[in-house]
């Protein structure tokens, strides 16, 4: 077996090979969009700007397939058949939902669920510094495209995309934030500033609960050693005063952030009031699906049902799809599940490296899916689900 370096780290060619998989798939956004664009500007090359990203992708699975197929176990492939047959079975049981399902079923099936084994054979101790640098890597990149390359922050502020930008940064810029805690150095605050500077121009509010959120498990899970109780004690008093006062902090900080030519949208919502419920998507998706799971929903109404009975885009939130997809009962357990197998992976997390990379994934990849999103596209959720049974193996 030939064995190469990689950061310094011996790895052997199968492995090398998942590594170039996991860096496509860890750095696709913004990467493989920066990729595409910079292949339309280049002279002769402009043809292939649509061929690049799915050659970069294909060529990772072929290099990265074999190690990761060496070390599936029967329940991980019985995982992917099952999801996969409920999916199809759905097609005929659903008919009305059709449309949905076709629209969902390659993106899903063949995207976002094989996350899930690559969270599986993630050694994430191992390649800590791999990961931290690709990270680092798209925040910057990111920076640069949001505020250089594109059409400025207050532009981006107002595209469709915005949201879609802002939860693909968040992962990155949580996993750097965490390495603050343990190991400070002016490179990584300078990476965090740039990070929350985007976030902040998104005006997105999911990722602003998410890294709040972070910020505060993070203190508090921290060992005594690195900060004493009466410090953590203070902390969470000073966040609770922070709530308490949450529109007389939102003033200051409008007036501090528009001074500096920001967007100042997310502290806007807050001191209108709009910022954990938003009128217009209560009226317009939860009450709406509420009301349908009220009336009749034992059974649900399918994959995708609440686009078709609800008459909405998606549910904005995980709960109420679940339920309207499974029905009542089934949706509640599998809900249940995914917390429990979630908590799981927390507790059984090896070491600090393997716990914080949960939590990075909690907080980017299940927490927005509560505001926002759809586990159909979900990458970083499955990814989350594949490294907590990873954890919870290494235990048992």
């Amino acid at each position: 077996m030939i064995n190469h370096k990689v950061q310094g780290i011996t790895v052997s060619s199968q492995e090398k090979g998942f590594l170039f998989l996991f860096a496509v798939v860890w750095t696709a956004s913004p990467f493989l969009d920066l990729l595409r664009g910079a292949f339309l500007h280049l002279p002769g090359l402009s043809a292939f700007s649509d061929y690049v990203g799915p050659i970069l992708v294909w060529s990772g699975i072929l290099a990265g397939a074999p190690f990761v197929l060496k070390r599936l176990r029967m329940p991980d492939i019985l995982f992917y058949l099952s999801i996969s047959a409920i999916y199809f079975i759905h097609y005929l049981a659903y008919p009305e939902n059709v449309e949905v399902l076709n629209f969902y079923a390659f993106t899903f099936l063949c995207i976002v669920v094989p996350q899930y084994f690559i969270g599986l054979v993630l050694n994430v101790p191992k390649f800590n510094s791999l990961i931290l640098n690709l990270s680092r890597f798209v925040v910057i990149l990111q920076f640069w495209y949001v505020f250089f390359y594109g059409a400025g922050a207050r532009e981006a502020e107002m595209t469709s995309d915005s949201m879609m930008e802002a939860y693909a940064v968040l992962p990155h810029l949580l996993l750097v934030l965490s390495n603050l805690f343990n190991k400070r150095n002016w490179v990584d605050i300078f990476i965090v500033i740039i990070g929350l500077a985007q976030i902040f121009s998104f005006g997105n509010r999911g990722s602003m609960v998410a890294i709040v959120l972070f910020l505060l498990i993070s203190v508090l899970q921290l060992p005594n050693s690195q900060l004493s109780k009466a410090w953590k004690l203070f902390i969470s008093f000073m966040f609770g005063v922070a709530f308490i006062f949450l529109e007389q902090v939102s003033y200051f900080f409008f007036n501090l952030i528009s001074a500096f030519g920001m967007s100042a949208r997310i502290f806007e919502k807050v001191i209108e009031g709009t910022f954990l419920v938003d009128e217009s998507r209560t009226e317009s998706y939860w009450k709406p699906l509420l009301e349908i799971i009220k009336n009749e929903s034992f059974f649900g109404y399918g994959i995708g049902g609440d686009r078709v009975v609800g008459g909405v885009i998606y549910a904005h939130n995980i709960v109420l799809e679940l339920l309207i997809s499974f029905g009542v009962v089934f949706g509640a357990i599998l809900f249940i599940w995914i917390c429990i197998h979630i908590f799981r992976g927390f507790k059984h997390s090896a070491d600090a490296t393997s716990r914080n990379m949960v939590l990075v994934l909690v907080c980017s990849g299940f927490v927005p899916l509560f505001v926002s999103g759809t586990y159909l596209t979900a990458t970083s959720f499955f990814l989350l689900l594949g490294v907590c049974t990873r954890n919870i193996r290494h235990i048992n």
